[in-house]
């Protein structure tokens, strides 16, 4: 069976590096990898990897040529809203996904990210960074419409990642249940040692206490509620410090968080590392007392914390959406209600209090990721497959 996947790759913890690993090991597979034109793809460690499309309005077609060339029997795209080139990539895709239909191929699409055109307010715009005019709300709304429609008409199927995302397509969207399947984020086991990661990297004295916050900087982690929350703990356990990992994809809110963190004389005890590597990831959730997320709305099941997951780490999370689904309260993490501070703080406190809790919540953990290997999501994956090519 030849499988032809179009995606990006980096950074190389990615969602698709890992499934394509593991699909790739499947025997009977046959899996091309069509990645954006990016050089630094050619470092990511999957085969038969072609550098194929571009984000822009070309891509429907270059991804086309590819498919033409190669003839898969099935084609299967990832999707996410910004991932062919924004708002106007998003338009494009139903187009390529007409155009795979007419040339009679069976079509899988990966919806990593479902978006409730209702919760689209000045809000929700300035969270994401969009305009939040009233032409502007009207026409996103539109696009998404436009775009879950096409791809519940022109699928042959749809992998969502939490039965919620699923039933949002199908009540929202108009989408057939039965074109609908529940792959959970497969959880990869950690680096066995990261032993050469020295604390000083992360401004850490050999065993001293942090939280972990793991994820790209951007307005939708709300990492100023988690800041807030920080600042009234910090009294309390005045040697635990708060790690912030991850790139910058809005710069300038990256900014106003360390200027907030001086401003608050908090600059000794919260880290901005930017990006870290495998190793050091692993490393962090294999030290820190505890993962946190706050963010501030769930439209996808969240990446970051399969990587708690899979080091066996226990969590706060948001009392909302995929988090309610991933996450049972007080056994393998805890729950709090979304923009409350003093409600995360509290929890913070409860974990980093709590010994016993912790221990029973890493033990918990250790079960849900054996459930969640990556080879167990490719044989998922294969399984919906062969269904739709029967």
């Amino acid at each position: 069976m030849k499988i032809a996947m179009t995606t990006t790759l980096l950074p190389v913890t990615h969602y698709s590096v890992s499934l394509l690993q593991a699909l790739q090991r499947v025997e009977g597979l046959d899996v091309l990898v069509y990645a954006n034109r990016d050089e630094s793809n050619r470092s990511v460690p999957v085969e038969n990897l072609e550098l194929t499309w571009e984000n822009n309005s070309l891509y429907p077609l270059q991804i086309l040529l590819a498919v033409l060339r190669d003839n898969p029997d099935l084609v299967h795209l990832q999707h996410e809203i910004n991932m062919y080139g924004g708002k106007i990539g998003a338009v494009w895709f139903p187009l390529l996904l007409l155009l795979l239909r007419l040339m009679g191929k069976k079509i899988v699409v990966t919806v990593h990210a479902v978006v409730d055109s209702r919760q689209v307010d000045a809000d929700f715009a300035a969270t994401f960074s969009w305009s939040a005019s009233h032409l502007s709300l009207a026409t996103t709304k539109l696009v998404l419409a436009y775009v879950y429609r096409s791809i519940a008409w022109l699928s042959s199927a749809i992998i969502v990642h939490t039965k919620g995302l699923g039933s949002m397509l199908v009540t929202l969207y108009g989408t057939d249940p039965e074109k609908v399947f529940v792959i959970p984020i497969g959880v990869s086991p950690p680096i066995a040692d990261c032993s050469q990661v020295e604390p000083s990297r992360f401004d850490l004295e050999q065993g001293e206490a942090f939280i972990l916050c793991f994820g790209y900087v951007v307005r939708r982690k709300g990492l100023e509620h988690l800041l807030e929350s920080f600042k009234a703990l910090h009294p309390k356990f005045p040697h635990c410090k708060l790690i912030l990992a991850g790139g910058a994809r809005d710069p300038g809110y990256l900014s106003e968080l360390q200027d907030w963190v001086e401003e608050n004389g908090l600059a000794s005890y919260v880290v901005f590392p930017g990006l870290v590597d495998e190793t050091e990831i692993s490393w962090l959730f294999s030290h820190a007392r505890f993962a946190v997320f706050a963010y501030q709305y769930s439209v996808s099941a969240s990446h970051p914390l399969t990587f708690a997951i899979g080091h066996s780490c226990p969590v706060i999370v948001p009392a909302m959406g995929t988090f309610e689904e991933d996450i049972s309260a007080g056994v393998d993490g805890l729950l709090a209600p979304p923009r409350d501070p003093h409600a995360l703080m509290q929890a913070m406190s409860r974990l980093l209090d709590d010994d016993r809790l912790r221990d029973e919540m890493k033990a918990n953990m250790d079960i849900k990721r054996r459930d969640r290997s990556w080879p167990r999501v490719a044989v998922m994956t294969q399984d919906v497959y062969l269904r739709i090519l029967q």
